[in-house]
């Protein structure tokens, strides 16, 4: 009986030995983690992050790693990873006191920054405006995770589609307006209700970009037959302080005939948002007297134009607005006055 008790403490001492030798893990590490934007798209040539990834309960913290990236062919390539020249912001755009271009061009200054790279600590990736002198197409990315429980491969772990696109609408829309003039806001009746506001007109636009020209962007308004109205008579107009303008106080808008023209320095341009406004909207206002909408009474209502696009690629650009259901009156239409 004793040897078996002997025996049974040896086994127990023995077996304590070998459990307390063996490396125990010291938290959990995934075999999958998902991105669930997947592939993400990416502008070429604007800033933005990805979504960090659902860890599927690792440990953490955590860091990772790029361990390669492939093209749509499958080959690996550094397209998204080397470096590149890039001009960046030092100070944030001030649109009250930036108000001459070596002011503006004094807060930016060139750095060479790789296109992409990770966030090592909760796995966004960054693109950088340099995506604008990547190839477009899709990439996968593969990743490595390491945290207390070791280091884990993740192949092909998410997809980038990357869009070669020169600018972007935002919106393009009008309202009317009856004009205020003496004898015609109060009197005609309104369709709109009070306010005088009928919105929600959409108008279709083409554009010319060429990326030679000069960094320059002409607007063009038209009605719906394609006849413009002109800018130097102000059959339209920019509404002050609300129209690209904000963004170019170091030279005035040139005024023709058909079109008024804005100079840029860089893109993305518009940069930052500007007076009142969280977005980049521009206004302009067709003026009632040379401007007919179907449905209406010809010369009672101003078209107030509302507008914002961003422009990737730098160049002489024309974009072409034509608004459904309006005509352009050659001559001045004005109603007649109402008695009170």
């Amino acid at each position: 009986m004793k040897r078996k008790i002997t025996y049974f403490i040896v086994l127990l001492f023995c077996t304590s030995l070998y459990i307390g030798c063996e490396k125990i893990p010291n938290g959990y590490i995934t075999d999958q983690i998902i991105y669930y934007a997947n592939p993400f798209t990416v502008i070429g040539g604007t800033t933005i992050y990805s979504e960090a990834p659902d860890l599927a309960g690792s440990s953490t913290p955590v860091e990772f790693r790029i361990v390669k990236v492939k093209n749509a062919r499958g080959e690996e390539t550094d397209e998204l990873t080397k470096p590149r020249v890039l001009s960046t912001w030092n100070a944030p755009f001030d649109w009250k006191n930036d108000t001459t271009l070596d002011l503006i061009l004094a807060k930016r200054q060139d750095s060479t920054v790789v296109t992409m790279q990770i966030l090592p600590k909760s796995g966004q990736l960054l693109f950088t405006e340099s995506t604008k002198d990547v190839e477009a197409g899709l990439y996968s990315i593969s990743l490595e995770m390491t945290n207390s429980a070791g280091t884990r491969l993740f192949e092909d772990v998410v997809g980038v589609n990357i869009q070669n696109i020169s600018h972007k609408n935002i919106t393009l829309n009008q309202n009317l307006s009856k004009r205020t003039d003496t004898g015609y806001g109060n009197n005609y009746p309104d369709p709109g209700g009070e306010g005088g506001w009928i919105g929600g007109f959409d108008g279709q636009y083409e554009y010319r970009h060429d990326p030679e020209g000069e960094n320059l962007i002409e607007l063009i308004i038209c009605d719906s037959q394609g006849n413009p109205f002109n800018w130097k008579t102000k059959e339209i107009e920019p509404r002050e302080g609300l129209d690209l303008s904000v963004y170019t106080p170091w030279a005035e808008p040139i005024l023709t005939d058909t079109s008024i023209i804005y100079t840029y320095p860089f893109v993305p341009f518009p940069f930052g948002n500007a007076g009142n406004y969280n977005v980049d909207y521009q206004y302009y206002r067709i003026n009632a007297p040379y401007v007919h909408r179907s449905g209406y009474i010809n010369g009672l209502w101003n078209i107030s134009c509302l507008i914002a696009w961003e422009w990737y690629r730098e160049g002489h650009w024309q974009m072409i607005v034509k608004w459904p259901n309006t005509t352009r009156n050659p001559e001045p239409v004005n109603p007649p006055k109402l008695e009170e």
